[in-house]
């Protein structure tokens, strides 16, 4: 006899690879009553879900509902997700973003799932105010620390 499949709890963390998206969306439709179509800023599910990589689910349904607007890299990094980066790799972000802001390049409000380098997060900065956001720079942040890349 098939053993009951249990629904994912609130207090499950989003990760990818361990967990398949299907999944996230059922929690979402039974939580909240319907499919989450527009995330943020017009997002489909699947991208929406992507920014929200190391939250856990009844955090991500929080920020859904109760949207804060656009975060500054300070923000971001006091969340809990991030507790893990040390102070002197956020000091470093923080001054990274602060510099490349005052050049005309920003990370775009979301901080994204890495998928290399043995990444959690990678925050990309790209030129503001265009169409085509070239890469000019990315920080993926890793369990023992940072990454930074220059284009």
């Amino acid at each position: 006899m098939a053993a009951k499949k249990e629904f994912l709890s609130e207090d499950t963390i989003i990760v990818f690879g361990k967990i398949p998206v299907g999944e996230y969306r059922k929690f979402f439709i039974k939580s909240i009553g319907e499919e989450i179509v527009n995330g943020a800023e017009g997002m489909n599910f699947q991208t929406w879900l992507f920014t929200q990589g190391g939250k856990t689910l009844k955090e991500a349904t929080e920020e859904y509902f109760h949207p804060l607007g656009h975060k500054t890299m300070y923000e971001f990094l006091t969340e809990r997700r991030f507790n893990t980066v040390s102070k002197q790799d956020k000091d470093f972000i923080i001054a990274f973003d602060k510099g490349i802001n005052e050049l005309g390049y920003d990370f775009g409000g979301a901080i994204h799932v890495g998928h290399s380098w043995g990444s959690k997060q990678m925050i990309i900065y790209g030129k503001t105010g265009t169409k085509s956001r070239q890469c000019a720079a990315r920080v993926w942040i890793k369990d023992d620390g940072i990454l930074f890349h220059q284009n």
